[in-house]
């Protein structure tokens, strides 16, 4: 598949700043932006709406549904909310974004799904904000696969970046989104390779990133 994603067409600018922690299962997301937020006291949201995690039963029958476009409707209409509940918010930080979505699907091969997002998205009216500043966490498969085992159960998502092809396919769609972000819009995307360092190294580099963030200019 070739990339060939406007993200001007999914995301629109706005004056609050959003910062977004992308990577893949198991690279250390949520730990990172709990200890940033308690670093810098700002809101911690989850991209994936709560309720959305939460309702358990819905999401089984959602992911077994034939209808695609009926649980992006669901999972959409909650990123909305979300997206709208951030613009009160100063200065907060997620633990992934919809772009999370956009990357799974690509990574997977799911051309359809793809203009499904997207087109639903049109058929709303709606951008969802683009992130001020994006981290991505990068990791090999290897280390991937030794933090992901060290979890009491893997989800059907974890166990799929076990697979080399689709990790490649999804490190190479987020170094496109960094590529656009940084060369076409005021935005900033930014890479931390974690690979070779702990929980608390990972937590300074992102640290140093967001504080030159907030002093720029």
């Amino acid at each position: 598949m070739n990339i060939s994603i406007n993200f001007n067409e999914i995301f629109r600018n706005s004056g609050n700043n959003l910062i977004v922690v992308e990577g893949s299962n198991g690279v250390g997301k949520s730990t990172l932006v709990n200890k940033l937020a308690n670093e810098f006291k700002i809101p911690y949201y989850a991209g994936v709406p709560f309720e959305f995690l939460q309702n358990k039963n819905t999401i089984h029958l959602l992911y077994k549904t034939d209808n695609f476009e009926v649980s992006l409707f669901y999972y959409l209409s909650g990123v909305i909310l979300q997206d709208e509940l951030l613009l009160q918010e100063k200065l907060s930080i997620v633990d992934r974004s919809i772009l999370s979505t956009i990357a799974y699907h690509y990574s997977v091969g799911n051309d359809n799904r793809l203009f499904y997002i997207n087109n639903l998205l049109k058929k709303l009216y709606y951008k969802c904000r683009y992130p001020n500043l994006t981290i991505y966490l990068d990791a090999t498969i290897d280390t991937l696969k030794k933090r992901l085992l060290k979890r009491n159960k893997l989800s059907d998502t974890d166990k799929i970046m076990f697979d080399k092809e689709i990790l490649d396919r999804e490190r190479n769609f987020y170094s496109y989104y960094i590529d656009f972000t940084n060369n076409y819009t005021k935005n900033k995307a930014v890479v931390i390779r974690t690979d070779n360092l702990n929980a608390e190294e990972v937590f300074l580099s992102a640290k140093e990133i967001i504080l030159r963030y907030i002093n720029r200019g």
